[in-house]
């Protein structure tokens, strides 16, 4: 628009209507954003949780199969292996209880 077309009263009010639009906009894209940020929080902190939960299952399960497969051993190899083999099976079992429940997303 050339400089006296924006002289026109009606051009004037074609912008201002146009801003007030643009501006109602940014205030609620502005909200969008805000909760895109808190959502993306969120994601990343059960990520971290899921990760989490996901090791320890790992390390449960080996201990678990590990103590007694050594329990197992001790008679045919040496029967000290049944006392790791014990502990390691007792360690598994009091994790296991002391472990905050899957049930609630592994949250700690």
């Amino acid at each position: 628009m050339s400089r006296e077309e924006l002289k026109e009263s009606g051009a004037q009010k074609m912008i201002l209507a146009r801003l007030d639009e643009l501006e109602d906009d940014v205030a609620e894209l502005s909200e969008f954003r805000d909760e895109y940020y808190r959502v993306d929080k969120e994601v990343a902190v059960l990520r971290e949780r899921v990760k989490r939960s996901t090791t320890f299952e790992v390390l449960y399960g080996v201990v678990l199969v590990t103590g007694p497969l050594l329990i197992g051993l001790a008679p045919s190899v040496s029967a000290w292996l049944a006392i790791p083999g014990g502990l390691l099976l007792l360690g598994a079992i009091i994790a296991r209880l002391l472990w905050p429940s899957t049930a609630n997303g592994g949250a700690s």
